[in-house]
């Protein structure tokens, strides 16, 4: 209950003081939770709010029976919330075994139909039918997959070329042509989780054994998956880091293979690895770059790129330390000036610490005739051809 976006900010509203009571129409509609609305409640309370509710009265924390009341209320609602949903689970559960539509998405080849059915509040009631239209595409579905050999790529290739598309405009991709294979409904089986229904004729699109048989060819085309991967030493450089410049989607590497027969009748099979756009495979349409890219010939590009930037980076460092040995040059020849004026203004002022400061300026001069004439330095020349101190 804390956490729903209305109760953080009836909580905020609290603090800044906009109201001083929150009204309510039954406590429960705070939150059923035993275990968090009695303390988001006891909170409004806390800071000066009157919570109220138009059947229940007032909510007080005067005593320790309040407190304990708050509990009780809230403990006897999260009870009735579960009897609730075991209510509603088992009626969605009978409704799905009488072969009604409980609500959700209406599947592919479907439509819903008002026919005078109506609830217990007289509202009228949707029944889901066949759509004459979209069930001979299902039916097209299942004869390629179960008798021509189609795949769910291949298919949903052919349907983009034949302008066959979702009610929406776009594409089939391979995602959806699998659910619609999976699904049972197209035999007429209505299904809500566990439950399902008899065979309903009149739902039925495809007949049982064409869908067994789907399911059949769908398991013996599956891959086992494994963590540990078949190939370690792939020899692409940007796998998982290069995209689709068209549809901004990753590109996935693939292999392709040739054969080639020498002079000497000699055959090799060459391996031609290749940047794919997964996306552009399996939403045929939906994006208008290349299907693929070389991986030899892009890798050589971004190759190229990557070193005339390390080029500049290493010219630009070579120019950094010209300017700093320009620079280096001209405070060395500026030394000797510097420690004139500092000893002229350290004589004008007379400090205490004029001893001191000469010692110190004493050592960078010598440090200064250091590096300016070593064989001045080796014989401990400390005040210099200059004499400034």
């Amino acid at each position: 209950a804390k956490e729903r976006d209305e109760i953080q900010e009836i909580q905020q509203d609290a603090v800044q003081g906009q109201f001083d009571v929150l009204l309510v129409y039954m406590f429960d509609r705070l939150g059923r939770r035993d275990d968090e609305t009695p303390f988001v409640v006891e909170w409004f309370v806390r800071n000066g709010i009157e919570v109220w509710s138009a059947i229940e009265g007032q909510q007080r924390f005067d005593s320790h029976v309040d407190k304990l009341m708050n509990y009780i209320r809230f403990w006897q609602a999260s009870g009735e919330s579960i009897k609730t949903a075991i209510r509603v689970k088992t009626r969605l559960e009978q409704m799905t075994e009488e072969g009604r539509f409980t609500g959700g998405g209406v599947p592919y080849g479907y439509r819903i139909e008002h026919r005078g059915r109506v609830n217990k509040r007289n509202k009228p009631v949707g029944d889901m039918v066949v759509d004459p239209e979209a069930s001979e595409i299902v039916k097209m579905i299942f004869y390629k997959y179960v008798f021509e050999g189609y795949g769910a790529q291949r298919l949903s290739r052919y349907m983009a070329e034949n302008n066959i598309r979702k009610p929406d405009g776009r594409n089939f991709p391979n995602v959806s042509i699998n659910r619609i294979i999976k699904n049972p409904i197209y035999t007429g089986v209505v299904h809500n989780g566990d439950a399902q229904s008899a065979v309903i004729p009149e739902l039925q699109i495809i007949d049982l054994d064409t869908y067994k048989r789907a399911q059949e060819i769908m398991v013996g085309r599956t891959q086992k998956r494994s963590d540990v991967p078949l190939n370690t030493k792939s020899r692409a450089l940007l796998i998982g880091k290069v995209f689709c410049g068209h549809c901004r989607n990753k590109l996935t590497l693939t292999t392709t293979g040739r054969r080639r027969v020498n002079k000497h009748g000699e055959v090799t099979h060459e391996a031609r690895p290749r940047y794919q756009c997964h996306f552009r495979v399996r939403h045929p349409g939906d994006c208008d770059g290349q299907s693929g890219y070389g991986v030899k010939k892009l890798d050589a590009m971004v190759n190229d790129i990557i070193r005339h930037q390390f080029f500049a980076c290493r010219a630009a460092i070579r120019r950094i330390r010209i300017i700093l040995r320009d620079r280096g040059k001209f405070l060395y020849r500026a030394v000797p000036a510097v420690l004139s004026h500092l000893k002229n203004q350290v004589k004008a002022v007379r400090y205490p610490s004029h001893d001191i400061f000469k010692r110190l300026s004493s050592r960078l001069f010598f440090w200064y005739k250091n590096k300016q004439s070593p064989a001045a330095a080796s014989k401990g020349d400390t005040k210099g051809e200059h004499g400034i101190f």
